[in-house]
Parts: structure tokens; sequence; C-alpha cells
């Protein structure tokens, strides 16, 4: 099976294994406990597929008809991927091994705040290897799409909860987590609006993974703040979602740019 018949395999696979995710999410909202081993282990089954999803770009990566930046941008999309998927799994330990229902602050934010930059690495060079000229009007577009979102996120979506009492660390890491989804969303907006999707068709997919990513934040600060989280909730529904957007966004291999000689 070469790597471009691969997406007709690894498609349904992971479709099957998403149907699975939404089982058990269904089952645990109609338990009445929120604090069992399948909460927890709930974020675990969220971490294989980030993982899967690293695999999969590292795989792709080594085709050899594929140019250098496409390479690049399935290395990076990996590694983001991974990085998130590591936190998830320091998150599923603090929970089951260490018995914090909410480690926040924890080990895994690094892992969880690195995958932002990494992401935004990886659309900024997929945004390069399509051939978008810097045009004024696009880059003033590109700049009010920014502008817009960090508006709209800080004042609305996931406002940071800026208080003494939390502690500076704590202060810190909402700020940072709303900068990352102001990123996720602004780059997944430009993306969107460049037209580039029309001929890469994975590209709706990774732009609907960036905007569910962002969505599963502002659920989790949404819920925590209000002292609603429990694991598998909503919000980890989201970055399961997400993250099976991201591992059939790469199983497609119809997301980076090929040598036409290929």
């Amino acid at each position: 099976m070469s790597k471009r018949q691969s997406g007709w395999v690894l498609t349904p696979l992971l479709g099957l294994l998403f149907g699975v995710l939404i089982g058990w999410n269904i089952s645990l909202y109609t338990q009445h406990l929120k604090n069992s081993s399948w909460n927890y282990l709930f974020n675990v089954a969220v971490a294989v597929f980030y993982v899967l999803a690293c695999v999969i770009a590292v795989w792709h990566s080594r085709m050899p008809q594929l140019p250098r930046l496409s390479r690049k941008i399935l290395v990076y999309l990996g590694l983001g991927g991974l990085s998130w998927g590591i936190g998830s799994l320091i998150w599923a330990y603090y929970n089951l091994v260490l018995k914090v229902g909410v480690p926040y602050p924890s080990f895994a934010d690094p892992f969880f705040l690195l995958s932002y930059p990494i992401f935004g690495l990886a659309l900024w060079n997929l945004h390069e290897s399509y051939g978008t000229e810097a045009k004024p009007k696009a880059v003033q577009e590109a700049v009010v799409i920014v502008v817009v979102s960090a508006a709209v996120i800080f004042a609305f979506l996931n406002r940071p909860d800026l208080s003494p009492d939390l502690g500076l660390v704590k202060n810190l890491l909402n700020v940072a987590y709303s900068l990352g989804d102001v990123l996720l969303v602004a780059l997944a907006l430009i993306e969107l609006r460049s037209g580039h999707a029309q001929k890469h068709k994975g590209l709706y997919l990774l732009i609907g993974f960036f905007l569910l990513q962002a969505g599963g934040d502002f659920m989790f600060a949404y819920r925590n703040n209000a002292g609603l989280y429990w694991n598998g909730d909503i919000a980890d529904l989201l970055f399961g979602t997400s993250a099976f957007l991201l591992a059939v966004a790469l199983a497609q291999n119809n997301l980076v740019r090929h040598n036409k000689h290929k």
C-alpha cells in the first residue's frame, strides 16, 4: 500500500476509533460519578488521536515526491500533535496516579502551550508553500483578522481570569492560553479566506482542527472557572474531535504540495 493510498484505509479506521470515543463520552454523561477511572482514561484516549496524527504526519513526510517545505509542514503538524498528546497523558497521570482531579497548573501545561507556536509555524509554512503573495490588501486583511480575533477572544470567549489570589503562574498561564487561541483562530481564518482549500481539500479539515482546538480551550476555561468541569466532559470531547480532524487531514494526504513530475 502506497502512502497516497493510505487515506483509504486510515480514514475508516480513524472514524471507527472516533465512534468509540463518542460512545465513551455519551456513557460518561449517563453516569452520576464524574471522577471514575473511566473519566480519567478518556483523556488517554484523546491523547491517542494526537499521537496517531503525529505518526501519520511523520510517515507521510518521508514520501520521496514531497518538496522540502511540505516535509517541514508535516513534521511541524506532527510535533504539535505529539506535544499536545504528551500534555494529555501527563494530565491523565495526575488524575490516575496522583489523584488530582483538575491539575492546573501542572507539568502538562508546558507541553500544551508548546503546541501553539508549533502549529503556528506549520500553518505559516503551509501558507508560504501555496505560493501566496504578500499583497497589501491581504496583509491588511490579516491584520484585521488578528485584531478582531484577539478582541473577541479576550473580551468574550476566553477572557483570562486574572486575580492576585490565583498566583503569578496561573495568571500567566491564563493569558498564555488566550494568546494561543488568538493565534490558532486568526491563522485558521486567514487560511480560510485565502481560498487555497478549494485546491487542497485537506485544508478544510485542518482549519476545522484549529477552530475546534480553540473551542476546546474556550469550553475548558469557561467550565473550569465556573466549577463545572469534569474529566471527559464537552471540553475534552472537543479536543478529541479536533485531534480526529487533524489525523484525518494528515491521512488524506491532500494537504501539502507534491512535486508535479510525481
